[in-house]
């Protein structure tokens, strides 16, 4: 959950640079550079040459682009929402290191098509001094924007993988009995081999290989042991991911639990272990409620900006009528 947040700050804070041209920035050279940026980013690792009647072909990077077989998968995926993020329960996100993934650069590319297609061109310093109004809009138009994208940036954090573990530095001494007058031997016991945030997820993997699932014969040859098939630990990558993200976990505690049969023999158990289950169950419904009272929240924001969209225009009309009567002679109606 702390991954996902951090995730989310990270990726709004790179929105939001962009919105307001940060030196150092793609937007900060103004529409020119921000194009060619765009483009550049298109044409290498996006286009796809049968687009448009195969007009695409002219300018598509044939050697590098999302066309060739390497990066088949990649293609459109700048304007696809729905493999680009929607189905995916982990994705491979992590902005805390220095290293670039495919995920990262596909969600950076969405993110910018949905909300900021395009820059404002390099301020005239000159004019902003005589009439800043310009430069309040532009202001104006990046904070509604970082409203519209929180939404986004959220699912993303969501679904951004797990930290790699860490392993527990605990240790404890242990001194051995010694004969009289003699120094004790003190051992210590070093740190345990199982990462401590591994736990977790190795249960939701275990729990998943009870739905039955068996290896799959990728190349229908009748044998499950080649290079292509799929092992039950690949298709359990496949679909939580390596390193499952706080979404894919909350997908499994409130609604793959339930669909397991030992989850409803369990019950026929001690009472004792049902009222556990019974604390386990109200634990996970509060982490969903508070998931849904933060969406709750968002969507409320959104309705708010819109609403505040809707009677700007008619705030501007009433300040112009109000200007152009203060504007008449005194005494005269």
């Amino acid at each position: 959950e702390t991954k996902a947040e951090i995730d989310k700050k990270f990726l709004n804070k790179l929105l939001i640079e962009d919105y307001t041209g940060v030196k150092y920035t793609v937007a900060a050279g103004g529409m020119a550079v921000f194009e060619n940026a765009k483009q550049n980013g298109y044409i290498n690792k996006y286009c796809d040459t049968k687009d448009s009647g195969k007009a695409t072909e002219a300018f598509c990077n044939v050697l590098t682009g999302a066309s060739t077989g390497v990066n088949v998968e990649r293609l459109n995926k700048d304007i696809d929402y729905t493999r680009t993020l929607d189905k995916k329960l982990t994705l491979d996100v992590d902005f805390t290191d220095t290293a670039t993934t495919n995920d990262e650069e596909d969600i950076i590319a969405l993110a910018k098509h949905l909300y900021f297609p395009t820059t404002f061109d390099i301020a005239d310093i000159e004019a902003l001094k005589r009439d800043p109004r310009g430069h309040f809009s532009s202001r104006s138009y990046a904070a509604k924007m970082g409203v519209a994208h929180t939404s986004f940036v959220n699912l993303v954090g969501m679904k951004s993988r797990a930290p790699a573990g860490i392993p527990t530095t605990a240790t404890a001494t242990a001194p051995t009995p010694a004969a009289f007058g003699q120094v004790p031997v003190v051992t210590v016991r070093p740190a345990p081999a199982t990462l401590t945030e591994d736990a977790g997820w190795a249960y939701m993997k275990a729990m998943m290989r009870e739905f039955g699932m068996t290896p799959l014969d990728m190349n229908g040859n009748g044998s499950v042991t080649d290079a292509v098939d799929l092992t039950v630990e690949e298709q359990i990558d496949e679909m939580l991911g390596e390193r499952p993200s706080y979404y894919a976990q909350m997908e499994v505690l409130t609604k793959k639990i339930y669909q397991s049969p030992n989850f409803y023999t369990n019950l026929y158990d001690k009472p004792v272990n049902v009222q556990r289950i019974g604390a386990s169950l109200d634990a996970i419904a509060l982490m969903h409620q508070r998931d849904r009272f933060e969406s709750l929240l968002r969507r409320e924001m959104l309705t708010a900006v819109l609403v505040e969209e809707e009677l700007q225009i008619r705030v501007e009309d009433v300040g112009s009528s109000m200007f152009e009567a203060m504007q008449e002679p005194q005494g005269q109606n």
